[in-house]
């Protein structure tokens, strides 16, 4: 595309490149031939587009707008180039950094040890947020989870209650977070987990600027790294996150050096651009659970209904088998749905 002009270019021209071609086409299709369509006077008058020059789209524009129309990047990753600010931002993420594999042979030697170190090691990590989701427990309670991409790895983020009123207008896809906290290994859902206990958030533009600022940004690209489904991303029934105390303080291994001072002074949340939500466009979420026996064409006839229904902010999920799978669906009631199932399950 930037062979043809600059993106934001071409895009702010869109009108009057489509109003160009159709007084073009409507010119070839009519047989009438204008005062100086040809002769000696056909190079005098130039009817050619003129652009007019937007500004250029930041890193971060181009990437998420590749994403929001394509489904994916183009043109790169957002964490390309800033592996030394990632490696310097983070501690202790040796597990992290760790196959699934190599973690459950030390589990398997001793179990209980393996549980207590990780929830000793107090770590911190850079990520970029590619994907977020609320749920409401069955107490009432608010949860967020984070699926996040680092350099080396990727990682997912759980935020509890007590923290969810902090954080819940910080956090947006495509946000860098530093997020620290412990982790947690769940061999049966191949997942990592950081239980968060603090996390700083800035935009890609401003990180981006500030390694520049410091010498560490590089032009070393992002590996693309192999993710799991989305359907094994999220916390399911059959795998509950419990929430535990911290450990005390004097515990917490706190090596922060001048470097991470002068950074957190410039990741200030006043510097932050914090745009307006309103909490009710946040997705909760609603389980319908499939009963055995039940049949396939119960099935496609409850898909045929959703289908149906007004779009709205209730995400619908289906307990099938002990598996929670996401119908891709959201209502902007509940109320139907729950008659239906009366009827029909």
């Amino acid at each position: 595309m930037h062979a043809f002009e600059d993106r934001a270019t071409l895009i702010a021209n869109i009108d009057a490149m489509i109003r160009a071609s159709k007084n073009e086409e409507k010119k070839q299709s009519s047989s009438q031939i204008g005062l100086f369509d040809g002769g000696l006077w056909k190079n005098d008058f130039d009817d050619s587009i003129v652009l007019e020059e937007a500004k250029p789209l930041s890193y971060e524009q181009q990437l998420f707008w590749e994403r929001e129309v394509l489904g994916y990047m183009v043109s790169g990753h957002p964490l390309d180039g800033l592996k030394p600010y990632c490696q310097r931002r983070s501690r202790n993420v040796s597990e992290l950094k760790s196959s699934l594999e190599e973690l459950q042979e030390k589990a398997q030697k001793d179990e209980k040890k393996f549980k207590e170190d990780l929830q000793k090691n107090q770590l911190q990590t850079v990520g970029i947020v590619m994907d977020m989701r609320k749920i409401i427990t069955k107490t009432g309670k608010n949860m967020l989870f984070l699926y996040c991409e680092g350099f080396d790895y990727d990682f997912e983020v759980t935020i509890f209650d007590k923290d969810y009123n902090e954080y819940k207008d910080k956090l947006e896809i495509g946000k860098i977070v530093i997020v620290e906290g412990t982790l947690d290994v769940n061999f049966e859902y191949r997942r990592k987990n950081i239980r968060s206990r603090k996390i700083v958030t800035a935009s890609l533009t401003q990180v981006r600027d500030q390694a520049r600022e410091m010498g560490l940004l590089t032009n070393e690209k992002r590996k693309l790294l192999n993710v799991q489904k989305q359907e094994e991303q999220w916390v399911s029934e059959d795998a509950p996150q419990e929430e535990t105390s911290p450990p005390e303080e004097n515990e917490l291994i706190d090596n922060k050096n001048k470097f991470e001072s002068d950074l957190e002074e410039k990741i200030t949340e006043n510097k932050i651009e914090k745009p307006q939500k309103n909490p009710e466009s946040e997705l909760v979420k609603y389980i319908v659970e499939i009963p055995v026996g039940t049949k396939i064409d119960q099935i496609h006839s409850l898909k045929d209904f959703l289908a149906s229904q007004t779009p709205g902010q209730t995400a619908i999920y289906i307990l099938l088998g002990g598996r929670e799978i996401d119908t891709k669906f959201s209502l902007m009631s509940i109320e139907e749905l729950r008659s239906w199932e009366g009827k029909h399950l």
